[in-house]
C-alpha cells in the first residue's frame, strides 16, 4: 500500500513475495494447499475508492447504441428506459470498465461494500 502510481516493477516484486510465501508454506505444511495473493494497492486504487465514497455510479462514460425495443418507466425526478443489449456489448463494455461497470447495480457482492 501506498501512494504512488502502481507500477510493472512492484507488481514483480509482489509476485516474488506470493512465489515466496508459498513456498515457506509448503516446506512448512508439506502441501501448498494455501493460494498466496499479494495485490499492490497505489494512487489508481485510492483515486477509484475516493470516486466511489461520492457516487454509487463509478462510470459516466456515454455509449451510443440502437436497441430494437423498450419501454420507459418515468417517476418523480427520475426516468429509466428499459431494453436488452448484446452480450459482446457487455463484454466489451466490462473489459474497459471493469467490475465498476456494476458499481450501482445494488444485487452485487455486498460482503466487502
Amino acid at each position: 500500500m501506498h501512494n504512488c502510481p502502481e507500477s510493472k516493477n512492484v507488481q514483480d516484486e509482489i509476485e516474488t513475495v506470493e512465489h515466496s510465501a508459498a513456498a515457506a508454506i509448503k516446506a512448512v505444511k508439506g502441501t501448498s494447499a494455501a493460494k498466496i495473493l499479494a495485490r499492490e494497492f497505489g494512487s489508481k486504487q485510492f483515486e477509484r475508492l475516493y470516486k466511489a465514497s461520492g457516487s454509487p455510479i463509478l462510470v459516466t462514460a456515454t455509449t451510443k447504441i440502437s436497441v430494437p425495443a423498450g419501454f420507459s418507466i418515468n417517476g418523480g425526478d427520475w426516468s429509466a428506459y428499459q431494453t436488452f443489449v448484446p452480450g459482446a456489448l457487455v463484454y466489451k463494455l466490462f473489459k474497459t470498465h471493469g467490475a465498476d461497470l456494476f458499481s450501482a447495480n445494488v444485487r452485487d457482492y455486498l460482503g466487502s461494500r
